[in-house]
């Protein structure tokens, strides 16, 4: 079975997996405490973290391939999805945390997060100085 492994540190996969859960509950916290919980929504973020494991199981696959078949490249597949899905997942809890706490919008830190028009709509609604 020393066929099927490869010298991938685990680390990075964990994090993502942990990142998926934490957005998981963060997320239901945050339609507990809107009063807005909708099990469709719920099956269809269930549905998204699947595809987002399917996602490393496939680069965990091509990986392996690419390895045994030795066509001369080096394909870091797990690393980059992996790394992919945590900025994916960072932004989504991110997000989530708004929802639980709105005075986070207008934080410093979380504006390094936001798009331009979200930075333009939080510029406009900001009370001009007397």
């Amino acid at each position: 079975m020393d066929y099927l492994m490869l010298e991938i540190d685990p680390t990075v996969v964990t994090i993502a997996l942990v990142l998926m859960g934490l957005d998981i509950l963060l997320g239901l916290a945050g339609a507990v405490k809107d009063k807005n919980v909708q099990s469709s929504r719920m099956r269809e973020g269930l549905w998204h973290k699947a595809g987002s494991i399917g996602l490393i199981v496939l680069a965990y696959i091509l990986e392996l391939a690419v390895d045994h078949i030795d066509l001369g490249l080096v394909f870091p597949g797990v690393i980059a999805v992996c790394a992919y899905i945590i900025v994916m997942e960072v932004g989504s809890c991110l997000e989530n945390l708004v929802v639980l706490n709105p005075e986070l919008k207008h934080n410093p830190i979380l504006q390094v997060f936001a798009t331009r028009e979200e930075k333009d709509e939080s510029n406009h609604n900001t009370p001009a100085a007397a």
